[in-house]
């Protein structure tokens, strides 16, 4: 019955410190206003560390707006594309 129930019902709780795994209410109003796609690029290494870092970072967004699309650019092989952002 719980295995029905789980695949039937969503439910997320935070029980961090601090809610740290939870976006602000001001943050989630923000989200529901933008009525498009949202594309992120991030500059940086192929530090996979970083990277995934990042990545979860972001995963708290994508659950309240699912067409948040994330792209990584690495500045030391592309920095023309950087420049071009104003990276430095």
């Amino acid at each position: 019955m719980l295995g029905w129930l789980s695949t039937q019902y969503n439910y997320q709780t935070d029980w961090t410190h601090g809610n740290r795994n939870t976006i602000s209410d001001a943050s989630r109003a923000v989200l529901e206003m933008i009525n498009q796609p949202v594309e992120i690029t991030a500059y940086v290494t192929d530090d996979t560390a970083l990277r995934q870092r990042i990545r979860e970072r972001l995963k708290r967004f994508q659950r309240h707006k699912s067409d948040i699309r994330l792209h990584f650019v690495n500045p030391d092989l592309d920095p023309h594309r950087a420049q071009e952002a104003g990276v430095s």
